[in-house]
């Protein structure tokens, strides 16, 4: 018995079933088959739900920056363990703190934003329950 996990990232216009569909080929042959035993639903809200605008409002109130528009985007992240919630988090533009990298890295001053814009998204999302 061979066995191992493959980590697919696919869009939210496919189901699991078509994704299902697509590797089976790929992964069966007269030698052996394959046992799908879960695909995850991707994870995605559109830019105009409510849960995205209060999060996105928060970093507004906090900032005063209305030139960036939210970046609603897919991936493998603990949000997906819990119905009804996204990962929300700062990257600032022209800054590379290494993200998920060898000394990722963050200034003290962009971290205190960050908890600065923390605080009013809870507030925020206390208004939409």
């Amino acid at each position: 018995e061979i066995s191992c996990t493959i980590d697919i990232r696919f869009p939210v216009t496919c189901t699991t079933d078509q994704i299902r569909e697509l590797v089976t080929p790929y992964l069966e042959d007269a030698q052996g088959t394959t046992d799908l035993e879960s695909l995850e639903k991707p994870l995605f809200y559109p830019v105009d739900s409510p849960l995205v605008q209060s999060l996105y409002q928060a970093y507004v109130e906090v900032t005063g920056d209305t030139s960036q528009q939210p970046a609603v985007i897919g991936g493998g992240t603990y949000a997906k363990s819990i119905p009804g919630i996204i990962a929300f988090g700062c990257e600032w533009m022209n800054t590379d703190n290494h993200i998920h990298d060898a000394n990722e890295k963050l200034e003290i001053e962009e971290l205190k934003l960050q908890v600065e814009i923390y605080l009013q998204a809870v507030k925020n999302l206390l208004e939409i329950r």
